[in-house]
């Protein structure tokens, strides 16, 4: 998704990519949803009870989206991608006002440690320092916003659901955003059209996936698992890009994931009876 982002950046807005991102997303919702068994035993209903926290997860994504786009485009993918793993630390830190949780100093240990690496990534003060690399802070605070809220559904709603309600909502965001900025551009060509279907095509069932994955599972197995976007970045940078920034990232980047990693480790602790 993002390496069609990077190259669609300067021909169309932000707002644009991230709307037709959703409405061609939406796809894979809705084929999963129809073949879901517990939906259709239900009937098949479409309102659920936290209609209204499923649509404020829509407003968390659309920010976040936007904040990453305009990172990836402006910024090195693997750059971007490493700054944005700053999601760990504000999942801890959100963890407290909305699931109640207890953060111990190990956790705030290792929120500490990420920052450091962050900084040591963004590298302020510096000439290679760009206001850019602030962006992906702005989605890994969307991003967590909207796994921490996901803990808030009715286990009894589908994945396919909750996602459905995230598209809708982005989608009411973005078309309310593009209506007043008039940032909308014609499409150019039946291959950009391809390329933006794609980026729905591909994002729709990994966040789907994500999704039922967070649900289902304890975040400390999965989570690790995410780190693979880092490296999967660098390598889609350097094909598609000939972007290299090894000497950007080191080491703060092991900064970064070992904060994550010493999160996970401590959740995973604290499960044990």
């Amino acid at each position: 998704m993002v390496v069609i982002v990077k190259f669609l950046g300067d021909d169309y807005s932000v707002p644009q990519l991230a709307f037709l991102r959703d409405v061609f997303g939406i796809i894979a919702c809705v084929a999963v949803l129809y073949f879901t068994p517990s939906w259709k035993a239900q009937g098949r209903p479409f309102k659920m009870k936290q209609w209204k926290l499923g649509m404020a997860r829509g407003l968390m994504v659309f920010f976040a989206r936007v904040c990453f786009y305009f990172a990836v485009i402006n910024l090195e993918l693997a750059t971007a991608t490493t700054l944005a793993f700053a999601s760990p630390l504000f999942i801890t830190a959100l963890a407290i006002p909305v699931l109640g949780e207890r953060v111990g100093r190990w956790r705030w240990f290792a929120v500490a440690l990420g920052f450091a690496g962050i900084v040591w990534v963004m590298k302020p003060g510096s000439d290679v320092f760009s206001w850019w690399a602030l962006l992906p802070l702005g989605a890994a605070l969307g991003y967590s916003a909207a796994s921490v809220f996901v803990k808030k559904m009715d286990d009894e709603v589908p994945n396919a659901l909750v996602s459905l309600y995230a598209h809708f909502g982005s989608i009411i965001v973005a078309t309310i955003y593009l209506i007043w900025s008039q940032e909308w551009q014609p499409i150019l060509s039946a291959v950009d059209w391809v390329l933006i279907a794609a980026t729905g095509l591909f994002a729709g069932p990994g966040v789907l996936l994500i999704t039922a994955a967070y649900r289902g599972s304890p975040a400390p197995m999965l989570a690790p698992f995410e780190y693979f976007a880092i490296i999967y970045s660098f390598v889609f940078g350097w094909y598609f890009f000939n972007e290299a920034p090894l000497d950007r990232l080191f080491p703060g980047v092991l900064l970064i994931v070992g904060a994550g990693l010493l999160i996970l480790w401590r959740d995973r602790v604290r499960s044990k009876p």
